[in-house]
């Protein structure tokens, strides 16, 4: 964050603090920046989808507007527009949304994309090659949903806690049958 900072690079901040899940922080910088993708990305962390939508749309940006499909679930709308943007990536994600698992297989091997992997062999319930991809990947709340998904809580919350992930960690307060603290993090989140 600190280059973004020092080469006033508005876009790269939100993008960085969308990674951060500090979205507020991110539809700042994206509206400094005037860009509208990364309006569209903040806001889909956001859970605020239309708006996602309405900023992806004027920016003519087909990946973002897949992903803020993704996000209402409108995984036919978000397949017509990732095929558009050639995001195989995405289509992966999309596909898993669908629980068309194979093709999400097939796009995430063609994308190279080991999270996307791991998504897809967690939803297929190959909970060990869903933990094979996300360790490659280092996707620290991958982890803890493949560890949600074989019930093993305190796991889960422990990758969770270090992927500063609060709905994983929700997850887990959920199985753990914690839930109070689950509606903490769950509150949190949104």
């Amino acid at each position: 964050i600190t280059y973004f900072i020092q080469a006033n690079d508005f876009s790269g901040l939100s993008l960085a603090y969308c990674g951060k899940k500090e979205f507020d922080k991110a539809v700042a910088f994206a509206e400094k920046a005037n860009d509208l993708s990364a309006l569209s990305y903040a806001y889909c962390g956001k859970k605020q989808f239309d708006k996602a939508i309405e900023y992806a749309a004027r920016a003519n940006d087909y990946s973002a507007l897949g992903y803020a499909y993704c996000g209402k679930k409108e995984y036919g709308k978000a397949i017509e527009c990732f095929t558009k943007a050639n995001d195989l990536s995405g289509l992966s994600l999309a596909y898993c949304g669908k629980k068309d698992f194979e093709n999400a297989i097939e796009y995430a091997e063609k994308a190279n994309d080991l999270s996307a992997l791991g998504h897809a062999y967690c939803g297929k319930k190959d909970f060990d090659r869903a933990i094979e991809y996300f360790t490659k990947a280092n996707d620290l709340s991958g982890l803890s949903l493949v560890y949600n998904g074989k019930k093993e809580f305190d796991k889960a919350l422990e990758y969770a806690i270090n992927a500063n992930d609060l709905q994983a960690k929700g997850l887990a307060y959920c199985g753990k049958k914690e839930y109070g603290k689950a509606i903490e993090c769950f509150t949190k989140a949104n």
